[in-house]
């Protein structure tokens, strides 16, 4: 596994999936694979690339080919690697390769991968700190190997504090020669402006559903049905990283049991919501709990898209498409969704930090989302 600068595991890998290094292909990206390749072949590769989009789409496993990619060429070979790479479509090179092989153990002279490191604790911390992104100085203040790039990806860009940040706009301010900083972006919106200013663009979508099932079986998982991939599709947005972790915890069928409860509502149904406590705490693990509060976001978040957009969701449970019109009509419905949402989210945060007697929070949790569906039910007979 490629290790950070202090020896760990990298922190942004979805556990029991390959690390995004060792993924032979990238599925569903050809547009964004297109990109960067003409960028070169046109004599414009950007020193800064900002790579977007949702969570485990791929962004990481794209960054990883294409230092492999830019690493395995000479600085002035590039172009005609790249010229063949846009013929063939696609940045991926041999794992096997001996490039690929030094960035899997981290050894490779002339990448550099900045993420979020242990503290003195022995903790991982919860941000990129100044000194972990200050350590790129280091990084370029020694001599390129074999006339080829440097490069860097900071994963993820937007867990960097104020003063990384700020370390990292002086290195884009006055980028060194021939180096390329990829920065993995799940919200981008949370960088400074000058940062996303001296960064070109680089947007990766979300799955389909046929990309969905071909990315899942790369990470171990059995071939799934058409159905399947469109439900993962759904509930995950796009994510195969997401998907991989729902289908792994049992993600998809605590959904179903979720939509099923929450189709009684106004009504709290005691016994659906004890049938639903002993789902979650039956393995007696903090991550079933966790799973649990991840996957009723979602379907809070669907609740409050239905009535915001108006028209039916594609549907990801047998009775959510009528549950979905009955408890969120309009927007006004809409509005106390998002709100339940956050306060939701808020009460769970909370309550795992604290570690309140699970059955209870999530008993307390159901009861405040029949009565946030009574209040809209009274709000539409007035």
């Amino acid at each position: 596994m490629l290790i950070s600068s202090d020896g760990s595991p990298s922190p942004d890998c979805v556990p029991g999936a390959p690390h995004p290094c060792a993924t032979r292909s990238l599925v569903g990206q050809r547009g964004a694979e297109a990109t960067f390749l003409k960028s070169i072949v046109n004599g414009r590769l950007h020193h800064g690339w900002l790579m977007t989009g949702p969570k485990g789409i791929g962004k990481a496993t794209l960054a990883y080919q294409i230092s492999g990619f830019l690493l395995g060429s000479s600085i002035e070979g590039i172009a005609d690697a790249a010229a063949t790479a846009f013929e063939s479509r696609t940045l991926a090179s041999d794992p096997e390769h001996p490039v690929a092989r030094r960035i899997m153990a981290g050894s490779e002279a002339n990448f550099k991968l900045v993420t979020r490191t242990l503290t003195a604790t022995g903790r991982l911390s919860d941000v990129i700190r100044a000194d972990d992104v200050r350590s790129l100085h280091t990084f370029f203040g020694l001599k390129s190997q074999d006339r080829r790039y440097r490069v860097v990806i900071i994963d993820a860009a937007d867990d960097m504090n104020v003063q990384a940040a700020n370390a990292l706009l002086k290195v884009l301010e006055e980028p060194p020669s021939n180096a390329v900083i990829l920065l993995i972006a799940h919200q981008p919106f949370r960088l400074l402006p000058t940062i996303r200013s001296r960064c070109r663009l680089l947007r990766l979508l979300p799955l389909e559903p046929s990309d969905m099932a071909r990315a899942l079986v790369q990470t171990g998982v059995d071939p799934i049905e058409d159905t399947t991939a469109q439900i993962l599709v759904e509930l995950s947005s796009g994510s195969v990283g997401t998907a991989f972790r729902m289908l792994n915890a049992g993600g998809v069928e605590l959904y179903k049991k979720i939509i099923e409860l929450i189709a009684s509502f106004p009504q709290f149904n005691r016994q659906l919501a004890l049938d639903l406590v002993n789902t979650v705490t039956e393995k007696k693990s903090g991550d079933q709990l966790v799973l649990f509060f991840d996957v009723l976001d979602i379907a809070l978040s669907r609740l409050a898209r239905r009535g915001a957009l108006g028209g039916a969701l594609p549907s990801a449970a047998s009775q959510e498409p009528d549950t979905l019109a009955r408890l969120s009509p309009d927007p006004q419905a809409a509005r106390h969704w998002a709100d339940a949402a956050a306060q939701v989210n808020a009460l769970s945060r909370t309550g795992l930090e604290v570690n309140i007697d699970p059955s209870a929070l999530i008993l307390d949790t159901i009861f405040r989302l029949a009565q946030t569906s009574k209040k809209i039910e009274a709000l539409r007979l007035k």
